[in-house]
């Protein structure tokens, strides 16, 4: 039995840590759920596009039966609307848009698909980013795929819940997220302990994606063995 430098068993790891760009190889009809999550991972590519690129997306969504006519932009409430066959409407901002004050980079970055497999790290500096933030940690699916993920949770000014996911730029009301990527969370951290928290933990050499993931059951072994660990007094924060 394998274990890397952290003590957990590799393949348990290898499964519990599955990360996976949302890209679908193939033609085949997506559900219902799977058409509006693909439609608005595209389209948030699109803004700021080329004629060219713009026609490329829509080449993608059509190989896939998605409309992306079905998302306007409302001018007059400056916000981005799926608009559903029962006349139900899915409201969405850009979280490119927020970030215009940002380097240029960042921001191409984020209208682009270079933005896929940084959830982990991009959601660690949008939580330091944001005061009274979460970091969440959880699993979302796309059609069959299951997939480890981390995402930003905020409060508007409204008292709203909100999800910002870096890898799809998006902001979006967090029980319509919940519903549409079947997001279960399984990890919950206050962004404003991290940065003591990765600091005792690097100690250790463990990764971001373990801390985010285990982040509990790290701080709780660190205070149990303290004789082990060292001086834990930097771990023993209030846990969400």
């Amino acid at each position: 039995m394998k274990y890397d430098k952290t003590g957990m068993n590799t393949e348990t790891k290898k499964i519990l840590f599955y990360d996976r760009n949302m890209e679908v190889e193939g033609v085949y009809e997506l559900g219902e759920n799977s058409k509006i999550v693909f439609a608005i991972d595209i389209y948030t590519q699109m803004v700021h596009k080329s004629i060219f690129k713009k026609l490329l997306l829509r080449k993608i969504a059509n190989k896939f039966n998605v409309d992306i006519n079905n998302i306007v932009y409302n001018d007059e409430l400056k916000r981005h609307e799926y608009i559903l066959e029962n006349g139900e409407i899915i409201t969405f901002e850009l979280l490119s848009e927020h970030l215009k004050s940002v380097n240029k980079e960042l921001i191409n970055e984020l209208e682009s698909q270079k933005r896929k497999g940084q959830c982990h790290s991009k959601s660690l500096f949008l939580g330091i980013a944001n005061e009274k933030s979460n970091i969440l940690t959880g699993y979302y699916t796309f059609e069959n795929e299951t997939a480890l993920h981390s995402v930003v949770e905020i409060v508007d000014e409204n008292g709203t819940p909100k999800i910002l996911d870096w890898t799809r730029n998006l902001i979006i009301d967090e029980d319509i997220y919940v519903k549409l990527f079947k997001f279960n969370t399984i990890t919950k951290i206050d962004s404003s302990l991290v940065f003591d928290e990765i600091e005792s933990l690097a100690k250790l050499d463990i990764d971001l994606k373990t801390y985010l993931t285990f982040r509990d059951e790290l701080l709780k072994d660190m205070e149990k063995n303290s004789q082990i660990f060292g001086n834990s007094e930097q771990t023993k924060t209030s846990k969400k």
